[in-house]
This record gives C-alpha cells, structure tokens and sequence, in this order.
C-alpha cells in the first residue's frame, strides 16, 4: 500500500509538472508568409508570431491589422493600400521591420490615426499613413511621411541619410516628454511643427509655409553641423529653450519672434527680408556666438557673454 501510494503521487506530481510548463510556455511560434497579392479584412499577429510580406507581394488590410508580435516587410513587398484605411495597430513589445513599403495614405479626418505604434519600428523603407500616432519608438532610416497629422508621445530616431516629411496642411506635434532626435532630414513644407518636448538635431530641419511654434518648457538642441532653416512669410515662435551650436537661417520673408531663451554658441543668419523679433525675450551670444543680421531686429539687445 505504501508503495503504491508512492507511485500514485509520483504520477500526481508529474501530471502538475506537465500543466505548469504548459501553462507557462506558449505554443509553438508561428510565421505566416504572404509571397503573392493577398487581401484580408482584419488581422491579428499573436505574441511570439510573426508575418513576413516577400518581395513583389502585396499585402492590402481592408479594416485592420493588429501586431503583437513581429512583421517583417521586405525589400519590394507592401503593406497598405491608399484610400483602403486600414487601422494598424503595433502593440506593446510588437516589432514592424520594414524594408518595403507600408501606405495607408489618403483618408481624411473622418477616420481614426491609421498608424499607431505603442512598441517598435524599424523603418528602412518607406511608411506613409495619413495619421500617425507614436507613443513607443521609430528608429527611421528611410522614408517616413504623413498625410494630415503626426503626434509624437514617444521617441523618433532619425538617422544620417532619412527624411521625415508630410503633405500641405499637415500637422507635426512634439508632445510633452517626447523626443526627436534627429541626424537626417525634417522636412515641413506647408505644414505647422509644433515641440512640446525636445528635438535633439544635428541634421537639417526645415520650416517652410506654415508656422512653427517650441512652446514653454519646450527645448531644441541644434548641434555642430545641424541646420535648421525657417523661410516665406509664415511666422516662427520660441517661448521655450533653444541652444545652438550649429546654424539658424531666417530667409525670405521669415518672421520669427523669441519670448523664450535662445542660447547662441552656433551661427544665426537673418537675410535681408525676415525680421527677428526679441520683444520679451532673451537671446545670448555665448563665446563666439555669432547673430548675422540683415533684416529687422526688434526688442530687447542680445547679450554677449563668455
């Protein structure tokens, strides 16, 4: 009897073993291939699968495509179809790996952010929905646009050799604790760019047709060999913190107007059409600092200190 009930408990253990281990390891991992023109209305990739859109295939979402779990397009492949617009969705701990093309472009303000990424991508391709919503992290090495409206809660790394860029009309938002950091290009032309966060830039940014606003409490770091570029006739406003080390040109027409802090240790050129206003504001040129200008200045004197 003993060993009997031995034996049974050495049964009750193993068959607890069992269910433990899978009730703790999930199910094998999955990979579904599209390697032709497919269309779905809804799909979902579960935590630990993965799709994988080859080259030359084409897959169109009518509705939506959530990931928890990884999507690779390659080189030639696509994701999207404009005016379809599908919601996608990646979730927390989710990876988009794009090397081809995702586009959901073309849907206007009746329609919900058709991108909206809470984990990672990884874009070498090109991605352009019409509204992107950011609250994880983009590490961009292609092309990034957008249709109307972009905001970013998250981390956007723009490397050497990318561009961000949008349609007229667009709006590009920066929100309290975000970041940009960008080593590539931003391009806005007639579109607004507002910072509520900080943009870290030593690559080229550019605000042409529309207004760009770095609010209160907002900072722009400009480094050695960043530019940033601000022309025709729209107006630029800082009331935040803006440290140059690099070159800031007002040309054609610009008008920008400081009620925040700039500190100059970089270059800052005012042609002979733009106006750079100061009323209420503070700009330094700090050892070396240089204030180039041939247009209008307005408000208080620049400060020259070491």
């Amino acid at each position: 009897m003993i060993t009997l009930k031995k034996y049974q408990l050495g049964i009750l253990f193993a068959c607890l073993t069992a269910i433990l281990f899978f009730s703790t390891h999930d199910a094998a991992a999955t990979t579904t291939v599209i390697s032709s023109d497919t269309t779905v209305a809804t799909l979902t990739i579960n935590s630990g699968d993965t799709l994988q859109v080859n080259s030359g295939a084409t897959l169109t979402v009518t509705t939506s495509l959530d990931n928890f779990g990884k999507i690779n397009v390659q080189a030639g492949g696509s994701i999207g179809k404009r005016l379809t617009c599908a919601i996608i969705t990646n979730h927390v701990g989710a990876t988009i790996n794009n090397h081809g093309t995702i586009d959901t472009s073309w849907c206007d303000y009746r329609y919900p952010p058709d991108l909206n990424n809470y984990g990672k991508i990884n874009n070498g391709g090109i991605i352009f929905p019409s509204d992107i919503n950011n609250t994880g992290t983009i590490n961009n090495n292609g092309g990034l646009g957008f249709g109307r409206q972009f905001d970013n809660y998250g981390k956007i790394n723009n490397v050497l050799g990318a561009s961000i860029g949008e349609d007229s009309g667009a709006q590009f938002t920066n929100h309290v604790g975000a970041t940009i950091n960008n080593s590539g290009q931003i391009v806005n032309g007639e579109s607004a760019l507002e910072n509520y966060g900080k943009i870290n830039n030593s690559g080229f940014i550019e605000f042409a047709d529309d207004f760009f606003i770095n609010h209160v409490g907002a900072v722009i770091n400009n480094s050695v060999g960043g530019v940033i570029r601000d022309y025709v006739e729209h107006p630029a406003d800082n009331s935040g913190t803006i440290n140059n080390r690099g070159t800031i040109n007002l040309i054609l027409e610009s008008d920008f107007e400081n009620t925040g802090l700039i500190n100059n240790r970089g270059t800052i050129n005012v042609d002979s059409d733009s106006t750079f206003d100061n009323t209420g504001g503070t700009l330094k040129d700090i050892c070396g600092g240089v204030f180039n200008n041939a247009g209008t200045f307005l408000g208080n004197a620049i400060i020259v200190s070491c």
